[in-house]
């Protein structure tokens, strides 16, 4: 009897020691806030200490207590009518870029020149008609760019072609 007592008890110990554990969401940072009204909140920290993002298939884990929502919008440069009808060389280049367009363009473009921080760091509008041009890139740190060339076409349609560039 004694022994069964004693289980009883232990096992009833047990669960009310397993069920009293609770992990609440907490974070090591420098800084942060939380601020809401009645139809928005943000919530932000500085210095997270653990951030790490894994992917496997369609499962995405983000660790770290602010857990990111991200709405991403890409344009599908297959739907461009220039798709492959623009060559940008040389690349790696040193300080001038060659644009050709193997078809004559008929509508202004717009040239700007981006750094992986989003800035723009060279913006030029050509007039048509449009064959080749250059972009100088003397004026442009070394490092690792986006190009992006775009134009409106007269029933309204905008197309627009990204290349990635790389300044020695």
């Amino acid at each position: 009897m004694m022994k069964k007592s004693l289980f009883l008890l232990l096992t009833v110990y047990l669960n009310l020691a397993a069920n009293a554990q609770s992990i609440s969401p907490q974070v090591i940072a420098s800084g942060g806030d939380f601020f809401a009204n009645s139809s928005n909140s943000i919530s932000w920290t500085l210095g997270e200490t653990v951030v790490e993002t894994f992917k496997v298939g369609n499962v995405i884990l983000t660790q770290g207590f602010q857990q990111p929502f991200y709405h991403l919008t890409s344009i599908d440069e297959s739907l461009s009518p220039h798709k492959n009808q623009i060559a940008v060389y040389p690349v790696p280049s040193t300080n001038l870029l060659n644009i050709n367009f193997n078809n004559k363009i008929e509508t202004p473009v717009i040239i700007e020149l981006f750094d992986f921080h989003g800035r723009m760091v060279i913006s030029k509008s050509v007039d048509f008609p449009l064959t080749s041009t250059e972009l100088n890139l003397m004026p442009v740190l070394a490092g690792l760019y986006m190009l992006k060339i775009s134009s409106l076409e007269p029933d309204g349609k905008v197309w627009i072609n990204n290349f990635k560039i790389i300044k020695n």
